[in-house]
């Protein structure tokens, strides 16, 4: 227990650090780029350190997923975080569109990828859809991304779709993120609800 306190403090400090960096630092390529270090930094710990935080099993395929999910995330800051140094530093230019498309693209791909790993995922504290009602019983963790499995597509294509159409991208991202995250929430604290009370068998 004192070695998972003192990894998860590590990665605590690198997030926080990640935050305190992006709201002081004036540059936006460097900002991007120092937050993005701090970011993958902590996605490392946490690589390094998959067994002992995933006590609950040990299993290869359960172990697998959550390796795989933790180089996804370190792949996506590496595009973002590339993404925003050429576009600062002039090398690349995009249009408002191009840069909307650009957005789309890689929130639409990360709904996609965590829809189809999501079930996948096993009953842990660090990687998922970690609410008060989800980490605290294992049937709970897997209503809730059974769910988010069965949503991704639709809501992603829909996502796409709107974003095409809609002039407030932005607010179009935040709606079908809300939903995504929110559907499962809703549904699977009712069944944490009803369980704990005795209504679920």
């Amino acid at each position: 227990m004192k070695a998972v306190n003192k990894k998860r403090g590590l990665i605590l400090l690198l997030c926080f650090a990640a935050v305190i960096f992006s709201a002081n630092i004036h540059d936006p390529a460097l900002a991007s780029c120092v937050t993005g270090g701090c970011s993958i930094a902590a996605l490392l710990v946490l690589y390094k350190n998959l067994a002992l935080f995933t006590s609950v099993t040990t299993e290869e395929m359960y172990i697998r997923s959550l390796t795989i999910t933790t180089f996804f995330n370190i792949g996506m800051i590496l595009v973002v975080i590339s993404a925003t140094a050429l576009t600062e530093s002039g090398i690349v230019t995009l249009s408002a569109s191009g840069e909307n498309v650009f957005a789309t693209a890689v929130v639409a791909i990360i709904i996609i990828f965590s829809g189809m790993i999501s079930p996948r995922l096993p009953f842990n504290r660090h990687t998922g859809l970690r609410l008060p009602w989800t980490v605290q019983d294992e049937d709970t963790w897997k209503v809730a991304h059974r769910i988010l499995g069965i949503t991704a597509l639709p809501v992603a294509l829909c996502y796409i779709a709107a974003s095409i159409i809609a002039d407030d991208p932005k607010t179009v991202t935040l709606c079908a993120v809300a939903f995504w995250i929110g559907l499962p929430a809703v549904l699977s604290y009712i069944y944490y609800y009803r369980k704990m009370h005795g209504d679920v068998s």
